[in-house]
C-alpha cells in the first residue's frame, strides 16, 4: 500500500481508517482557528477499494484512469466497501493504454467518467 501521506486525504482516510494532521489535507491545513484544532481523524474501519481488492486477487493493474481530458489523466472514482462484503466480480475497464485513449467525452464514450461497478456478497 502506498504511504498514506502520498495518497489524497480522503483517500488515505478511507482506505487506512485515519488521517494525521502531517498530511497536507488534513483541515487544520486549511481552516486556521487559534480556538479549536482536530486532532488525527478516524473512521470505523479502513475500506478498501474493490478494484485494488481486485487487483490482489486477479493480479491486474488496477484502474490507470477514471477520467481524462486534455489537461489531465487520474483515478477520482472509486467503490468502497468493508470487510463484511465479498467482491465477486468487477466491472471491466477500457484495456486502451493512457496514450491510446482519447479524452472524454466524446462520441464512444459520453461521459466524463468511466463507469464503475462491481458484484458483491454481504456475509
Amino acid at each position: 500500500m502506498k504511504d498514506p501521506e502520498a495518497m489524497s486525504g480522503v483517500y488515505a482516510l478511507l482506505s487506512s481508517g485515519s488521517l494525521t494532521e502531517r498530511h497536507p489535507e488534513h483541515p487544520n491545513n486549511f481552516f486556521v482557528s487559534h480556538h479549536f484544532k482536530l486532532g488525527s481523524l478516524q473512521v470505523m474501519e479502513g475500506l478498501q477499494d474493490v478494484y485494488r481488492a481486485q487487483e490482489m486477487v486477479d493480479r491486474t493493474a488496477g484502474l490507470p484512469f477514471t477520467t481524462k481530458t486534455n489537461e489531465f489523466l487520474g483515478v477520482i472514482d472509486y467503490i468502497w466497501c468493508n470487510a463484511a462484503v465479498r467482491i465477486y466480480q468487477v466491472l471491466d475497464y477500457p484495456s486502451l493504454k493512457e496514450e491510446e485513449f482519447p479524452p472524454i467525452p466524446n462520441s464512444m464514450w459520453p461521459s466524463d467518467h468511466l463507469a464503475l461497478g462491481v458484484t458483491i456478497g454481504l456475509s
